[in-house]
């Protein structure tokens, strides 16, 4: 559970493939353009792509690297991509971390620039993320894979408590409550969680135990209300941005997680007021 060099990273989890993303992004405005309102799934899709590009370029700005699963395509790779650039930029200080299968795929030119680490199979890429991010970013865009690295995230912060609360903690070990961030333009994400606690571990047991329920507390949910209008709505209607409030907030929060002692936390919506609520 150590994390290398003390470093702050954040696992993104938001599924890795999908086409080249510059004739992806083309075709969603080509799309939305001639369809306007009636092009949701062009909208979605690149509403998901940019708010991606967003939340890797901030991480690296505030000195936090991206963990991803190492592919420039689709929307893990847009955050993926967008970290390294931003990174380049300020020299290289908070370069993108990714997880690659070389066995399987020995010559992807499309690895992520920056740290690459070669993994066996889809469990010890999980260990990794699990090992080495201090948060994690759920969004839409995933699969199945994503679906097991959300859980298995999950899973893994109540292991952490489990062993602060009853087992043996060594001081390598960075247990620290991990913050949760759903970035979900399209509402989609919300629902899944939702899901899961209401009809998979159920309602009343997850807002019983404390383990579970601290984790609901520190899924921090920001969507539809956290985004604003991008310009050009005329032509392209429905395209969306992280507000600047949405993007202090989620800087706050990380900035709580790397220091010693815990400041107030900004005031944002959470997996658990969502459940209490319903």
């Amino acid at each position: 559970m150590a994390n290398p060099d003390n470093e702050y990273a954040a696992a993104i989890f938001a599924g890795g493939g999908g086409p080249d993303l510059g004739k992806a992004a083309a075709g969603y405005l080509k799309e939305i353009r001639v369809q306007g309102l009636k092009s949701e799934s062009a909208k979605e899709s690149l509403n998901i792509l940019w708010s991606m590009a967003e939340i890797g370029s901030l991480l690296s700005n505030i000195g936090w690297r991206v963990i991803t699963g190492g592919y420039y395509m689709g929307p893990m790779g847009m955050a993926s991509k967008a970290a390294f650039e931003t990174s380049k930029n300020q020299g290289g200080r908070a370069t993108p971390i990714g997880a690659i299968f070389s066995d399987f795929f020995p010559e992807d030119p499309l690895t992520a620039k920056g740290e690459v680490l070669e993994v066996k199979n889809l469990s010890q890429r999980q260990e990794m993320y699990f090992s080495r991010a201090r948060a994690f970013f759920f969004m839409g865009g995933g699969g199945l894979g994503t679906l097991s690295e959300i859980t298995g995230a999950m899973k893994d912060d109540s292991l952490r408590e489990e062993v602060l609360k009853f087992g043996t903690h060594t001081e390598k070990d960075n247990l620290k409550p991990r913050p949760f961030f759903v970035i979900d333009p399209t509402g989609k994400m919300q629902e899944l969680l939702t899901f899961i606690i209401e009809k998979y571990i159920g309602k009343e047991k997850a807002l019983g135990d404390e383990i579970i329920s601290g984790i609901l507390k520190r899924m921090y949910i920001f969507g539809e209300d956290s985004f604003v209008p991008a310009g050009g709505q005329g032509k392209y209607p429905g395209l969306v941005h992280l507000s600047e409030d949405s993007k202090k907030a989620i800087e706050q929060i990380l900035t709580a997680q790397s220091n010693e002692q815990t400041p107030k936390l900004p005031e944002v919506a959470t997996l658990y007021g969502m459940i209490t609520a319903i």
